[in-house]
């Protein structure tokens, strides 16, 4: 069997939810001159909420105006106005046990998104979800398709993307990937035609069908969308950040760092990516002092705690140990959080200032980078290929303390120059020297 990736559009294809937006922008535009009628407002449906609005007011104060009252009322009626529709649970299950990556992309924000997706019994049904705080650039844009191709590691030939607006056939085609109009959401027939689905719908239990197509004859698009760097926020999962454009950093070095950030269990995790952007239930719980539920935030964030403590440390012994410090922190910790970063940063960011303290404390000072190119020697009797991952582990856990910590932090963990500053003390230049002197270093030790 071929395993596909299906991605899934979420309000208009997995969950009625029409009537609620529409009622929402009514409620936030009440009283004003301008404002949309609701065939004018459908057509928007699909992009970000901010892009909708702007097309109404001039400036960035009356948008957060207009945001405001809008989730007041998305608020008060999400649950009352939203719900599955017909077969979309036992359609996702299907795909779930038939071996399939399943996937959402949405430009929904990740709190409406969670409190959806909870509601209507969808909760655990996809291994990644992309919402509209991940990527910079949105639908009908390909990038948020793109992102969650790059997080299940799989290729456009193998993915399609179903979707109810012209908005999403617009980026499944951009990101050349096949794609399946849903005619059961707001836009009609012939708007949907003149985007040139591959496939049409008519109901969700279509799927299996259109599933069975594609993993004969994988999708060619006639115009394949070029796998460029993507304009990322920050807080984005490795398969993203570890994208860069400096000239020396070839195609070959960077996938074999990606594929380091792939292997690790969290980014497949069959969940709602609570390693991603999602604040999940259990987090919920555990906050609340709920043993078993920390228990299982444990058991979703641990290999990417202990990779990462392994990777600072260069010890795997030290990073077992380090690593039981972070989970006891974090449930200290976990009354405070407050979802305005991803969880997932946040554990990784507790992860990294335990490291940092256990060095301190044990009287290790930050270490500065080593000129000498000498300073990663690779075991003699082990021949070194570029193409092996393994090659790639040993030689960062070779590299210089300093230029490691950094080295992991940015292109393995994805965070940014400013960030690093703020957590080792250092200036971002400083933080960029190191990065780029970790490169160099890597670089050659892989080509001997």
């Amino acid at each position: 069997m071929t395993r596909l990736a299906l991605l899934f559009d979420l309000d208009g294809t997995l969950i009625d939810s029409i009537q609620l937006l529409l009622e929402c922008a009514e409620f936030a535009f009440a009283g004003r001159s301008r404002a949309p009628t609701r065939a004018q407002w459908t057509a928007g449906i699909g992009t970000p909420l901010r892009t909708q609005l702007a097309e109404w007011t001039d400036t960035d104060a009356d948008i957060d105006a207009l945001v405001d009252r809008y989730r007041v009322y998305q608020d008060a009626n999400l649950e009352r106005l939203t719900s599955a529709f017909p077969s979309v649970l036992d359609t996702l299950a299907w795909a779930r046990t038939a071996g399939h990556a399943t996937g959402l992309v949405t430009s929904k924000g990740r709190i409406m998104t969670a409190r959806s997706l909870a509601h209507v019994g969808l909760a655990d049904a996809f291994h990644t979800i992309v919402t509209y705080e991940e990527t910079a650039r949105h639908k009908p844009l390909a990038d948020p398709v793109l992102l969650a191709l790059e997080r299940l590691g799989i290729a456009p030939s193998h993915a399609l993307y179903v979707g109810d607006s012209t908005h999403d056939m617009h980026a499944g085609n951009a990101a050349g990937v096949a794609t399946a109009a849903a005619q059961w959401g707001p836009f009609s027939r012939a708007e949907l035609e003149a985007t040139n689905p591959t496939y049409w719908m008519t109901k969700m239990s279509d799927l299996p069908a259109i599933v069975a197509m594609l993993g004969i004859h994988p999708w060619s698009s006639p115009d394949p969308y070029p796998l460029i760097p993507i304009p990322c926020r920050s807080n984005l999962s490795p398969p993203c950040a570890l994208q860069s454009s400096d000239s020396f950093w070839d195609s070959m070095f960077a996938q074999q760092v990606t594929d380091i950030a792939r292997s690790q269990p969290s980014s497949v995790t069959p969940t709602i990516d609570a390693a991603t952007v999602l604040i999940s239930a259990d987090v919920l719980a555990a906050a609340a002092g709920d043993r078993r539920a920390f228990e299982r935030v444990y058991r979703v964030h641990v290999d990417r705690v202990f990779s990462i403590c392994t990777r600072m440390l260069g010890d795997r012994v030290a990073a077992e140990e380090v690593t039981q410090d972070v989970f006891v922190r974090v449930w200290e910790k976990l009354p405070g959080f407050r979802g305005d970063a991803a969880f997932s940063t946040w554990v990784h960011r507790v992860a990294v200032n335990v490291v940092l303290t256990q060095r301190k404390t044990v009287g290790i000072q930050q270490a500065r980078m080593v000129n000498d190119e000498s300073a990663i020697k690779l075991a003699p009797s082990a021949p070194v290929s570029v193409g092996d991952r393994l090659d790639l582990e040993l030689a960062i856990a070779r590299l210089p303390r300093g230029a490691r910590r950094i080295f992991v932090l940015h292109d393995v963990e994805g965070f940014t120059h400013d960030e690093i500053g703020v957590q080792l003390g250092i200036t971002p230049g400083g933080s960029k020297a190191q990065l780029h002197r970790a490169r160099m270093l890597l670089r050659t030790a892989l080509s001997r």
